[in-house]
């Protein structure tokens, strides 16, 4: 069985994405109107008119935020203001549960009603918000606004993205502003991201003897991780907990500090696992174009991004299963396999290929590797030899086949790590889907999430971090620098 179903920003991508960083500057922001506009601001009057507003006032509504959930006992829950946007929906959920509230949910983001946390409703304005902000940001970063500036600057650095463009906003900013904490921590913030450790550790230093809080302390600790120095962050990790950190970032703290406890830190990993589909091989961009071309036969219409956001990790009859439950369909899952595979066939001979410089990374490791994959043997072969990574691994390469349960049950990693001699404590493992990232934690296995393949973009980052991934990476490069960080590669 093709397991292309199977999987679904680098550094501390989640835990910033989810997170505020509105700097201790709004007073950095030149408003033309400095009142409390929020509550006066509609989406549709940035959209259908937004040269009648001054573009400082626009981008303070956006800074002003707010997610709101509610209990099955009809008490509401607020959160923000957040820049970060998705923070703020999942801030008020924590907040709802750990308040004591039963069925938590959102229910209000921004001032746009939606029911359902996980409903289409919510994600689109959560795009429409993202969409925005980064326009309006951008416009009034060009208009000398330091706050916009700031924002924009930690926006690209959340997503490893820009950082050159990154760096010339913050510096900018922190020319109106030299001393101001939330700045200084953007800056830091690029400088992790660039792979420049000690600038970085250097800027989060004096962040933190100006301003103390939970999320620059938590900066500074991912920082640290980077540099090896696993002690020193994990007393930044408890000063910031005891900082009063949000309820999303308190979780994440408490994450960080149990992957230590178990020795994610310094324990020593003698075997890294790859996944296979979307992280050795390019095949689930592929594979989910075939389920688009195959499902709209069967009348049911679906993007691939859809698909693999949802079922990445999951297999054939259990994708089948689902659609046939959402469009009342009566598909059978061992003949759509078939319809795939004989698809597949012929497009991987002549469209397959391995994930960009993930040769390079193979090569560079320290460690031994293998493969624990949902796809069967005979195709392994095939698709690690047409790529030329068949001879990385030589025999240590591992099915689902071999195995009674796929992910996300752990079985699969726990019988590779068997066969391999090595303890589950002692492997990492590189996914792509939530589905795998939750079979390697039931395994009792560090993960960490990739986002290489062409079906993964930056957005994707938060579901791996939710399914417990210690990290996630949006490249190959970005695995190299992370694998060289941890002692099991040669430093690129």
């Amino acid at each position: 069985m093709l397991c292309h179903h199977m999987k679904q920003h680098q550094g501390m991508t989640a835990l910033l994405i989810r997170t505020h960083h509105l700097i201790a500057g709004l007073a950095l922001l030149t408003l033309a109107a400095c009142g409390d506009t929020s509550a006066k601001w509609e989406p549709q009057d940035m959209f259908a008119s937004p040269a009648e507003k001054p573009v400082d006032e626009r981008y303070r509504a956006m800074i002003d935020f707010k997610a709101l959930s509610r209990d099955e006992a009809g008490v509401e829950y607020a959160a923000g203001p957040s820049a970060t946007v998705l923070g703020a929906v999942e801030e008020s959920v924590a907040l709802c549960q750990e308040k004591g509230g039963k069925g938590c949910k959102a229910v209000r983001v921004g001032l746009t009603w939606v029911d359902g946390l996980d409903s289409d409703a919510i994600k689109a304005v959560m795009e429409t918000y993202r969409n925005t902000m980064l326009a309006e940001a951008t416009q009034a970063s060009n208009a000398g606004n330091a706050g916009a500036a700031n924002w924009l600057a930690f926006h690209y650095a959340v997503r490893g993205e820009n950082l050159g463009e990154a760096e010339r906003l913050i510096k900018r900013a922190l020319q109106v502003a030299p001393g101001d904490p939330g700045a200084l921590d953007t800056y830091g913030l690029v400088l992790y991201k660039q792979g420049k450790y000690q600038e970085a550790e250097e800027i989060f230093v004096a962040v933190n003897k100006a301003m103390p809080t939970a999320e620059h302390l938590a900066h500074f600790a991912e920082n640290a991780l980077a540099m090896g120095k696993t002690e020193m962050a994990r007393a930044a990790y408890q000063r910031a907990l005891e900082a009063q950190p949000s309820a999303v970032l308190s979780q994440e703290i408490q994450k960080r500090l149990l992957a230590l406890d178990l020795g994610g830190g310094n324990t020593v990993i003698n075997l890294v696992i790859f996944d296979c589909d979307g992280v050795l091989i390019d095949s689930e961009v592929l594979s989910f174009a075939v389920d688009v071309q195959i499902l709209a036969g069967y009348g049911i219409e679906v993007s691939s991004d859809d698909l693999a956001r949802r079922f990445g990790g999951v297999s054939y009859a259990g994708m089948v299963d689902c659609l046939n439950n959402d469009h009342a369909t009566a598909i059978d899952a061992v003949q759509y396999q078939k319809e795939c595979e004989d698809l597949l066939g012929s497009l991987f001979e002549t469209d397959l290929r391995a994930i960009g410089g993930i040769d390079a990374v193979l090569k560079s490791l320290d460690v031994p590797v293998c493969v624990a994959s949902g796809s069967d043997l005979a195709r392994l072969d095939t698709c690690l030899g047409n790529t030329g990574l068949l001879d990385f691994f030589e025999a240590r390469i591992f099915s689902v086949e071999e195995v009674a349960n796929g992910k996300p049950a752990p079985d699969i990693f726990l019988h590779a790590a068997r066969e391999c001699g090595s303890k589950p404590e002692n492997c990492l493992v590189i996914e792509d889907s939530p589905a795998g990232i939750i079979a390697a934690g039931a395994a009792g296995m560090r993960s960490v999430g990739f986002l290489g393949g062409g079906h993964r973009n930056p957005q994707d980052a938060e579901m791996l971090m939710q399914a417990g991934a210690e990290d996630v990476v949006g490249d190959s490069s970005e695995l190299h620098r992370y694998l060289g960080n941890q002692g099991l590669a040669k430093r690129p």
